[in-house]
Order: structure tokens, then C-alpha cells, then sequence
């Protein structure tokens, strides 16, 4: 039997109480009581920011040469250089 997955949250308000915690004097606790959330999850998302930073929520797929963020509004591409002797 599968389990079902848990609560899907917006990247934006994940970055946005990782970066409260990290930025203010509030506890886990606090924030994650305040938004409805469990602290265990806060801290995960704390843990993801402090080593990745705001890249760590915005999921980056692949598609063709080209980086395609499909988390935000539309989307942005980048291209991938793959041959490093091209930027010598």
C-alpha cells in the first residue's frame, strides 16, 4: 500500500519562514506555531536553506541544453555550457 504524501507547501513560503528563523530571534517553535506548520518541517527547511541557500527551493528541471525553473511565474532559460573549453 502506498502512503500518501504530506502537505505540499509553496517554495515562497518555505524560503520565507527558512529566512525568519534564520534572520530574527524567533524560535522553531514560534514560527512554525504562527503558520501552522510542524517544527520538525520548519527545521528541515532550515537546514536545506543554511546549506543551499534560496536555490534550495526552487527546483530546477532539465529540458534539452537548456535549465528550465518551472517553479516560479513562466519560466526562465538558461543556457548549459557543455564544453568548458568554450569559455577560454
Amino acid at each position: 500500500m502506498k502512503h500518501p504524501r504530506g502537505k505540499r507547501y509553496d517554495p515562497e513560503f518555505k524560503l520565507r519562514l527558512a529566512k525568519e528563523f534564520v534572520e530574527t530571534d524567533k524560535t522553531l517553535e514560534e514560527i512554525a506555531q504562527e503558520n501552522g506548520i510542524s517544527s520538525k518541517t520548519l527545521n528541515n527547511w532550515t537546514v536545506k536553506y543554511r546549506k543551499e541557500g534560496e536555490a534550495a527551493f526552487f527546483k530546477v528541471s532539465r529540458s534539452g541544453s537548456f535549465i528550465v525553473n518551472s517553479s516560479r511565474e513562466g519560466f526562465s532559460e538558461q543556457l548549459i555550457v557543455k564544453d568548458f573549453s568554450l569559455l577560454l
